[in-house]
């Protein structure tokens, strides 16, 4: 988790689009970042044994905010900081919590926001494993897709180099 943290962190800076804005902090404004632990008490995710996906989502965010929050002119948030869903506590209705978390991160001005997941249970599929990162789709707003490309490569080049294969 500390891995993902730091690659996260210096994913954020290394990225071109992002770099740039870091410089220009600080004479104008502050890069916000929203961290999304993916999963909560209510949407499970992946669990094995005794790994709870929400749980392990909580730290690794926390851990990723504490980082981040060395560098000047970067504000981070999270969309959860319990283990309870504060977007609607419903099992049947994931679009709500997904919608409350995107809404939470327009409100605080995010420039980026981060979902973290751990996709692991070897009995449905023992080939999972390593790192991957997934982007805005290109058809909705191009010029999205390009920047979650570069801040996503920058993210990944940077797990990879922590020993975590793709």
């Amino acid at each position: 988790s500390l891995a993902l943290c730091l690659a996260a962190s210096v994913g954020l800076f290394v990225s071109n689009d992002f770099t740039s804005e870091a410089k220009s902090s600080k004479t104008s404004k502050n890069i916000v970042v929203v961290l999304d632990p993916g999963h909560d008490s209510t949407h499970i995710g992946c669990h094995y044994e005794n790994f709870e996906e929400g749980l392990a989502n909580l730290y690794i965010a926390y851990y990723c905010k504490q980082e981040l929050e060395k560098y000047s002119g970067v504000t981070v948030y999270m969309t959860r900081y319990g283990f309870d869903c504060p977007y609607g506590a419903d099992q049947n209705s994931k679009s709500d919590c997904l919608t409350g978390r995107v809404d939470y991160a327009k409100s605080v001005g995010a420039n980026v926001i981060v979902s973290l997941h751990n996709d692991y249970d070897p009995d449905l599929d023992a080939s999972q494993n390593g790192s991957k990162v997934i982007i805005p789709n290109p058809n909705y707003k191009p010029s999205y897709c390009v920047v979650g490309q570069n801040l996503g490569s920058s993210i990944l080049n940077e797990l990879v180099g922590t020993g975590l294969p793709v």
